[in-house]
Order: structure tokens, then C-alpha cells, then sequence
């Protein structure tokens, strides 16, 4: 009997590293939609991540948003502040800890009555979670964060105007391990000196609501060499505990990538054959992913 092969996960992260290493595959997806006739953007903030988690779960699950995605207060004050830093700390300090943005949509027939019963459905899943939309929070709008999130940033690059670089963690989960990792990439911060508070959040809601993607911006001075190397032990570190606690990192990147991919000995041996068969020569991208 032959030994198994890698699983349909594995394979992915198989294709995923060729991209990364081979040098030569490259792939792109777009989303063409009908541009609504009307549309109603709103915001939920809580200071409980399972509230604000359980909503996005079942707007999605009952399709009812267009876009729908959860930020931390670091990052929708990144995103809309307006000058540094003193915009940012105002709008950072005076919103809740996790904020829900969602987008009702209606098009071209009965566009008022559409968008109406959206929001009398989602108004009644609120009141059971124990949350209540609103168009604004503070002094963010949704319409506001629906423009801004719609448009590239300018220059710089928001996440490079809090301290000048960041580090991105990002995994897929389920929502019940939701809490739990966010725990323990605080917990990793703190022991490693980084204060949470300085730590952002982004969560978007996958495959009908059945699991999503949650990524960590660790910001920092890129002038400050100690700063730097802490940076990369803290997500070192991080990354070893989230991936215990069943984070699942679909796609490696950076100093982390040897530690990921060689939970899975199987994907990296078959990986290994697809690179000496493009790549005999090891030239391209070398040390890219985990040889």
C-alpha cells in the first residue's frame, strides 16, 4: 500500500508555496457585481468580541450584508484618522474595543422596500444577540468607512503611518477559537513587552459564515533595532501558540514560514519534488519558504 498523501489542505499550502518559492506562477481574482441603486452602511461596537463575533456570523450565514468585516479601535483609527498622532489617539481612546461594519444593498426593483426589510430582519437579530446598529460611533460615520475602504489608501500607507512598518499575522479559524487565540496573542505580547493596546485587529467573515480570517498588525519604528528584533521574536513566538491552539496559517510568508510549513512533513516533501522539477537549479526564490 502507498503512504497517504498529502490532504486537500495540504495541497493548498502545496500551490500556495509554489507561488511563494517557484517565482514563476502568478494569480489574481476579481469581483464583478451590479452597483446597487441604494445602499445603507451601519456600525455595532461592543467591548465583547462573542457579540460582535455571533452577529457578523449570522449576517453572513443569512446573507444579508454586501460587505460586513470587524475591526479593533487600533485599526478603524488607523484607517480614518485624519492626522498623526493625535487624531489617532483621540479616535483610538474614544471608540469601543471591537466595532462591526456591515453594508445592506438593494438594486434596481423596489429598492426602498428591500433595503427596509433588511434592516427590520437585522434589527431583530441584534435585539437577540444583544447588540444595536447605528450609522455612527464617535466621530466615525459608516458612511464615512464605507468611502474610505472602497478607495487605495493614500500615501503613505495606512498601517505605515502609526510608527513607519508593521508585521502581519493572519490565519483562518473557526468562530468558537475566536476569543481564545485573541487571548493568546495578547498574552504573547505582553510577556514580550508589547503593550495590546498598540495591536490591531481585523476579522472578515468566510464561507457563508462557517469560519473566517483574523489577522494581527503588530506596529513599530523600523529605525529602532531593538524594536525590530523584538517584533520578530514576539511574532516568532505567537505564531508557535497560535498555531497550537488550532490557527491555521494557510499562507506562509516571511521568518515564520519554516516553523509553519514543517508541521506538515508531507506538503513540504511534495513541495521539495515540484521545485527540483520547475526549479533544479534552486535559483529562483531561494530560502523563500522552508529550504
Amino acid at each position: 500500500m502507498e503512504a497517504a498523501g498529502p490532504s486537500s489542505a495540504s495541497w493548498y499550502r502545496i500551490i500556495q508555496g509554489a507561488q511563494g518559492t517557484m517565482g514563476i506562477v502568478t494569480w489574481a481574482s476579481a469581483r464583478c457585481e451590479i452597483i446597487p441603486t441604494l445602499e445603507e452602511p451601519f456600525l455595532i461596537g461592543s467591548e465583547q468580541l462573542d457579540k460582535i463575533s455571533e452577529m457578523a456570523h449570522w449576517l453572513i450565514r443569512l446573507r444579508l450584508p454586501n460587505e460586513c468585516f470587524v475591526l479593533n479601535n487600533v485599526y478603524l483609527a488607523a484607517i480614518m484618522a485624519k492626522n498623526w498622532p493625535d487624531h489617532f489617539e483621540y479616535l483610538k481612546d474614544a471608540l469601543p474595543a471591537w466595532v462591526l461594519f456591515y453594508n445592506l444593498a438593494a438594486y434596481e426593483y423596489l429598492p426602498e422596500e428591500r433595503i427596509s426589510g433588511q434592516i427590520q430582519d437585522v434589527i431583530e437579530l441584534a435585539q437577540r444577540v444583544g447588540v444595536e446598529p447605528v450609522q455612527a460611533i464617535g466621530k466615525i460615520s459608516s458612511s464615512d468607512l464605507l468611502q474610505v475602504v472602497r478607495q487605495p489608501s493614500e500615501e503613505p500607507y495606512w498601517k505605515l503611518r502609526y510608527k513607519g512598518a508593521c508585521h502581519d499575522m493572519f490565519f483562518l479559524t473557526i468562530y468558537d477559537k475566536l476569543p481564545e487565540l485573541v487571548a493568546i496573542m495578547h498574552s504573547a505580547a505582553t510577556a514580550s513587552g508589547y503593550p495590546t493596546s498598540d495591536i490591531g485587529v481585523y476579522i472578515q467573515p468566510l464561507v457563508q459564515g462557517s469560519n473566517l480570517h483574523c489577522e494581527f498588525t503588530l506596529f513599530y519604528d523600523p529605525e529602532n533595532p531593538t524594536e525590530s528584533t523584538r517584533i520578530r521574536e514576539l511574532a516568532a513566538g505567537a505564531t508557535k501558540h497560535l498555531m497550537a491552539a488550532g490557527a491555521h496559517f494557510s499562507r506562509p510568508y516571511g521568518d515564520n514560514t519554516h516553523t509553519i510549513m514543517n508541521k506538515d512533513a508531507a506538503a513540504v516533501a511534495a513541495l521539495k519534488k515540484v521545485k527540483d522539477m520547475l526549479d533544479p537549479d534552486h535559483i529562483m526564490n531561494p530560502a523563500k519558504l522552508c529550504f
